[in-house]
């Protein structure tokens, strides 16, 4: 089984690419991000991981050169801004990723976090890709995690994704209680990718 990894760190985040995997088909493909977040050349890829384009992208998505992707929330690239998120609250970040299967076979896409759900979790809004099963809960809600959270109840609705289909506005929410410290989310989000189920460790 071939695997590809990257790490990733949810100040900033990032996804590398694999050389010699040989075709463009691939059983199963596993990048690492942590959360502070860090990637490694995720734009070529076989399970390419890029910046949307719009205002959040902007802000929080930034290029960590060679290759590398990363998400940065301690601060924005909007002048006078602030930085950092608000305690005790709910803080939302929508379409900042895409994920694109740019091997030849069918994937099924999913992640882990080293972190516990309840304080954030990544989520996306593209109704376009087809589910592993029925969709639980409304597109755009931060309690949508399940959709691509190969941990929670909801682990089985996962994207599918077709040679060349992009899963889009992927975002990030984040729920600091009132005490949370600066460092409230430090840990690891692993990108998942495989044409089974028991590719991706379901």
């Amino acid at each position: 089984m071939d695997r590809r990894k990257f790490i990733a760190g949810l100040g900033s985040l990032t996804a590398a690419g694999a050389a010699g995997i040989g075709t463009g088909a691939f059983t199963s493909v596993q990048a690492n991000r942590g959360l502070t977040v860090d990637t490694a050349d995720d734009s070529n890829a076989f399970l390419a991981i890029e910046a949307m384009s719009g205002d959040n992208a902007d802000d929080y998505v930034e290029d960590g050169g060679n290759g590398t992707v990363t998400l940065d929330f301690t601060n924005t690239d909007s002048p006078g801004s602030g930085g950092g998120v608000n305690r005790d609250s709910t803080t939302i970040f929508d379409d900042l990723l895409k994920i694109t299967n740019q091997g030849t076979n069918t994937v099924i896409v999913g992640h882990r976090q080293s972190f516990g759900p309840a304080k954030g979790a990544l989520y996306h809004e593209d109704d376009d890709v087809s589910q592993l099963g029925d969709i639980a809960g409304d597109y755009g809600t931060p309690d949508n995690d399940g959709i691509t959270n190969l941990d929670t109840a909801a682990a089985k609705n996962l994207p599918v994704l077709e040679p060349g289909e992009s899963l889009e506005n992927v975002g990030f929410f984040v729920t600091p209680d009132a005490d949370a410290s600066e460092d409230f989310v430090n840990g690891t989000i692993t990108f998942t990718a495989g044409d089974q189920p028991s590719d991706i460790g379901l």
